[in-house]
């Protein structure tokens, strides 16, 4: 009997209670784990809503913050927790993919209607006559342009999958042509267009500058004559036509005095004309000198004096005859005199040409 009371004494103040605690802890593990998936769950339902947006960068963030509310209850998730996270994920995931491709469609659709519109007005030759043939070559070049523009587009920006040239065939439609799958044939087919009409292509460029020149040699001249001058080669169409581009690209300006219009050149042609002169005029210069230069060492070898050329290196002609300087100043060369000499000269006193 009374072992059974110390039986009872110890289970009831020692046993027990260290079971309660045990218990306890177990319970509030539980209660612990079931709040952090009610937390996740709560979390993950905010989340899901992203698949109803059309924003990009709202999904990604959403899928970024779903992988991390995951990873916070990874060790306490069961199969069908884990089962609920792949399955939001993918739906995420699919709602990327969708947003993305209808944004690669919609950048890719913009380029290919442009190059598509210039390829058939290309093709069906809308671009044939005096006054519009510089829009064919500018046609081709925005062709070829945009068809680079197209397959630029960075498919690595993108969470889909996207095969431009089927995407461009599947588009195209009927209006597909094989040489679009290739940058040389498209060159090819394009040249082949273009080419035709060259010769009348170099021919208006060539009457722009005609134009010009003319207008710059009088500085200023009444509208109403030059369009009534007809140059060699040329009608008084052409050149009109080429007028009125001339005006419209800011390389000839018109103003009005009293009730009549004059023609100069714009300020920027004008820049672009005094910069040529100051070109050509260098090289006259350069010419000029070469010829002096040469000149006055032949006439030093025709007199077997000493000289030491040294202008092939930036340096100067120089000569130590005084008759021979003499005699080229009297014949109108600029002829110097070094007392000292030079570093050429090895400080021997000299003559130079200026």
């Amino acid at each position: 009997m009374r072992i059974a009371i110390v039986g009872f004494i110890v289970f009831f103040f020692f046993v027990l209670p260290i079971i309660l605690i045990r218990v306890g802890k177990k319970q509030k593990e539980r209660d612990e784990i079931r709040q952090r998936r009610l937390q996740y769950m709560e979390a993950s339902d905010k989340l899901i809503s992203a698949i109803s947006s059309n924003s990009i960068k709202r999904v990604k963030e959403s899928i970024n913050q779903l992988d991390y509310e995951y990873t916070k209850v990874q060790d306490v998730m069961n199969t069908h927790g884990d089962g609920m996270y792949q399955e939001d994920r993918k739906m995420l995931v699919e709602q990327l993919r969708d947003l993305e491709q209808a944004k690669w469609e919609k950048k890719a659709d913009r380029y290919l209607q442009e190059f598509l519109d210039y390829y058939m007005m290309l093709e069906a030759g809308d671009f044939q006559s005096f006054q519009d043939v510089e829009q064919l070559f500018k046609a081709k070049k925005r062709c070829i342009d945009l068809w680079q523009r197209y397959y630029a587009i960075n498919l690595e920006e993108y969470q889909t999958t996207i095969y431009p040239k089927r995407y461009m065939r599947e588009w195209m439609g009927e209006d597909y042509d094989p040489c679009m799958e290739s940058h040389d044939a498209l060159e090819k087919k394009l040249s082949s267009i273009v080419d035709k009409m060259r010769p009348e292509y170099k021919r208006k460029q060539a009457l722009f500058d005609i134009i010009v020149n003319y207008v710059a040699a009088r500085g200023s001249i009444s509208r109403a004559d030059l369009q009534k001058k007809k140059f060699d080669g040329y009608t008084v169409d052409e050149a009109k036509c080429c007028y009125r581009a001339l005006i419209k690209s800011n390389r000839l300006v018109e103003v009005k005095l009293g009730s009549r219009y004059f023609v100069s050149l714009s300020d920027k042609e004008a820049s672009k004309e005094r910069k040529q002169s100051v070109k050509e005029e260098k090289k006259m210069i350069a010419r000029s000198d070469k010829l002096v230069h040469d000149a006055i060492v032949k006439h030093l070898m025709d007199e077997g004096a000493e000289y030491i050329d040294m202008t092939h290196k930036g340096g100067g002609l120089y000569f130590f005859s005084e008759a021979i300087a003499e005699e080229l100043k009297g014949k109108g060369y600029h002829i110097g005199y070094a007392e000292k000499g030079s570093r050429s000269t090895s400080g021997r006193p000299a003559w130079y040409v200026k």
